[in-house]
């Protein structure tokens, strides 16, 4: 990670990236959280009430913007944030579980390749407020070269194609080794990051995890909302993973990313395929957003309504509607 000295009267610009209608403070990595690898661990988002008011600004995080680190401040020392890979959010070759696997289906993410955001809503908590809705978009992001090349000259692999992925887990790991996979669909809780678990479930009202892969279209976002609570004690953290989810094992390289933070009192309105809107966090019984995907039992995940209308009238291989998923109870139920 390159490090470069900037003027003085620059570092509160660097400090906030989404603009004067933020409170927000972001951080380096270095120093926090994962504290054993700083390059991996990209940002601290440290936000303050007004963050949650009508109209504030969603706080932006992407690659090439330069964050001081916490220790640092006031020294004029920044770091700037790196790419993450092609697929450091969904390899076949980084289950724990099946060596030498091919199946994307049972694939991990690999924790030095993705990126890690700490999300710190302490602040909140203590100046009264019992729970927050906070909306996380990964996104693909131009950095507007037209052609990458090497030192040498050499053309590069275009690193505006993410296909983006994220995983949203409650808590900060701020002590311990961390190993090279993750569990990007939740398959093994606890696991070296023992201190993180699941933001998901009926109380979160949230899926914890999304694809662009399976978004159809550009596939050039995916979004996790959610109802976090907040409680005394100084612990009010989420802990966001932002990595790519391309199929192509082959091709693997360095891709751009944004990452997009937006806090509300009440749970946000989002646009569903059927047109109109509705209630962020309005899931099934499957745990999919209804009207914008539904579960597919072969691939373990729920998938965009418009691919599932094309497989509806296959017996073998369909999705469950949502009443599909109160009828059995869930996902694993008959379908």
């Amino acid at each position: 990670m390159k490090t470069r000295k900037v003027l003085p009267l620059a570092i509160a610009a660097l400090t906030v990236l989404s603009g004067s209608a933020s409170a927000a403070e972001v951080y380096g990595g270095s120093g926090i959280g994962f504290s054993n690898n700083p390059s991996q661990f990209v940002t601290s988002v440290v936000f303050d009430k007004a963050d949650a008011k009508a109209g504030a600004a969603p706080v932006i995080v992407k690659t090439g913007d330069d964050v001081t680190p916490p220790q640092q401040k006031g020294l004029g020392t920044t770091i700037t944030i790196p790419p993450t890979k092609s697929m450091a959010w969904c390899d076949p070759v980084s289950n724990p579980d099946i060596p030498n696997n091919t199946d994307f289906n049972t694939c991990y993410g690999w924790g030095m390749f993705s990126k890690w955001v700490v999300l710190d809503f302490n602040a909140l908590q203590k100046a009264g407020m019992t729970s927050v809705w906070v909306s996380m978009t990964a996104k693909r992001y131009n950095d507007g070269v037209a052609q990458e090349t090497d030192s040498k000259g050499k053309v590069l692999a275009s690193d505006d194609d993410l296909v983006p992925a994220l995983t949203v887990y409650q808590g900060r790991q701020d002590v311990g080794i961390h190993n090279h996979w993750y569990p990007n669909k939740f398959q093994k809780t606890p696991f070296w990051a023992w201190k993180l678990t699941p933001f998901a479930g009926g109380a979160t009202k949230s899926n914890g995890w999304s694809t662009g892969y399976m978004a159809g279209g550009s596939r050039d976002s995916a979004n996790v909302t959610g109802r976090f609570k907040l409680k005394p004690g100084g612990q009010n953290y989420l802990t966001v993973v932002v990595g790519g989810d391309d199929k192509e094992p082959t091709k693997k390289h360095d891709v751009n990313f944004e990452f997009d933070v937006s806090l509300s009192k009440k749970a946000p309105m989002t646009s569903n395929s059927g047109g109109g809107s509705k209630a962020a966090g309005s899931f099934d019984k499957c745990g999919c957003d209804i009207g914008v995907t539904e579960w597919h039992p072969a691939m373990n995940h729920c998938m965009d309504i418009a691919e599932c209308k094309k497989i509806e009238n296959n017996p073998n291989d369909h999705c469950k509607t949502p009443a599909m998923c109160t009828k059995d109870g869930g996902r694993f139920g008959p379908s």
